[in-house]
């Protein structure tokens, strides 16, 4: 083996992934590679959103760790089978490269070669031990592993938004981390686990019984421009910022909506009960438009960043599947201009004029209905996150939480608020 090149590669593997053209990659990030891929055990690391965080740890950290230990067995787990199979397919393709080939042949005296390239499966003809799992093998949180062994497994961000918003989602993940760590990963081997943690009583809070977390929020080790820092400020929540650039959890308990019961919207709700959709449409920046759907006590809700027009089939398909008897709109911005289009593509639409103070209404008609709605898991996590996350005139998007309030206005609301709890959650707009 070529010791000067094997030295480079383990002192300092950023500069291997320049070679492979991630050249932003800088020397912090060859610490968060041999802090995670080093020793063998537990390690958890944390970092800002945007670090090149996964294609430090994930993607050269395998490709350096498969230079050192050629007949590893490594596992790459993300929230999806889909999110981790690509980066499989990226590390694929970065041992196509010449520098790469180069390197493995000065180290090993072989030029690597793929014997299995599938989706989210990677062997190579350097494996000589007749195990059968491949070098590199994607997996879904979801999916079962029982059975397989590996000698690392790294876990990306298989906890997200949608552990916040959905308690059962939540459970079914921690019992997943269990499985791995328990009896997935062989004794004495490496588990990696990295990303954000969004709940109380998430999946992080099972690795950090056993393992010891890295955190690098951005406020003490950032490395990107300020301008886009504060363009996120603008863009995103307090929640979401604090979560994902912070790395800390900001309390719920001021909150005024908490956790949302989920269930299942029957389709056949239209036979018993009036389905009504409403749309709060959004005409470009940084605006999102939303789509509420309710029949009884249950409903759905989507969201769309960008302009109202791109969204027209969506809101036509959604309108169809649930049987909505009617769509709703406001026509402040516009004077009934989408609503003029939406009835021109075949959905019964009513439009009318807002004159309510939205902080009043929210607090009003969705906070005092919350305990009796039954939302469809099918509801977009960042639909749910904007309602979760609402603070009367904290400026953050309060789109979704508009949109459900004015439905609830609209239809007529089976449950009331007092006035005095209304005015104590709202604020002059």
């Amino acid at each position: 083996m070529n010791k000067q090149y094997a030295l480079t590669v383990r002192d300092t593997p950023h500069l291997l992934g320049h070679v492979l053209g991630f050249t932003k990659l800088l020397p912090i990030h060859s610490k968060w590679i041999k802090n995670t891929w080093d020793s063998p055990g537990s390690h958890a690391l944390m970092a800002f959103r945007g670090s090149y965080k996964t294609t430090a740890v994930v993607v050269i950290g395998i490709i350096r760790y498969l230079l050192f230990f050629p007949n590893a067995r490594i596992f790459l787990i993300r929230k999806t089978f889909a999110e981790a199979a690509k980066y499989v397919r990226v590390i694929s393709l970065c041992f196509n490269k010449p520098e790469l080939r180069a390197l493995f042949y000065e180290m090993h005296g072989i030029l690597p070669e793929k014997i299995v390239d599938n989706t989210g499966e990677l062997t190579f003809n350097f494996k000589a031990s007749g195990t059968a799992e491949a070098n590199i093998t994607a997996y879904g949180i979801g999916t079962a592993i029982t059975g397989g062994h590996a000698d690392v497994i790294i876990a990306d961000d298989i906890i997200t938004l949608e552990d916040r918003t959905s308690r059962a989602e939540r459970e079914s993940v921690k019992e997943h981390i269990r499985e791995l760590s328990a009896n997935i990963i062989d004794p004495g081997k490496l588990t990696i686990w990295l990303g954000t943690k969004w709940a109380q009583g998430d999946g992080w809070d099972v690795i950090e019984r056993f393992t010891k977390i890295e955190k690098y929020p951005i406020e003490k080790y950032n490395f990107l421009p300020e301008e886009e820092i504060e363009e996120k400020r603008r863009r995103l929540t307090p929640f979401l910022f604090a979560v994902n650039y912070s790395l800390e959890l900001m309390s719920d308990e001021s909150l005024m909506f908490q956790e949302p019961r989920y269930g299942h919207f029957d389709v056949e709700t239209w036979r018993t009960a009036p389905v009504i959709a409403h749309v709060d449409a959004a005409y470009g920046g940084e605006d999102t438009c939303a789509m509420t759907i309710m029949g009884g006590n249950s409903a759905v809700g989507f969201l769309h960043e960008g302009h109202i027009q791109g969204w027209y089939d969506f809101i036509k398909t959604q309108y169809q599947k649930f049987h909505c008897r009617e769509i709703l709109l406001e026509t402040n911005s516009d004077k009934g201009y989408v609503a003029k289009e939406l009835r021109a593509l075949g959905l019964n639409t009513r439009a009318y004029s807002e004159h309510d103070n939205k902080a009043i209404k929210i607090s009003t008609h969705l906070y005092g209905a919350w305990g009796d709605l039954i939302w469809d898991e099918r509801t977009d996590p960042n639909y749910m996150n904007q309602i979760l996350d609402y603070r009367p005139g904290s400026g953050s998007h309060d789109d979704a939480p508009d949109s459900a309030a004015s439905l609830l206005r609209e239809r007529g609301s089976k449950k009331m608020i007092s006035d005095r709890e209304a005015i104590a959650w709202s604020v002059d707009e």
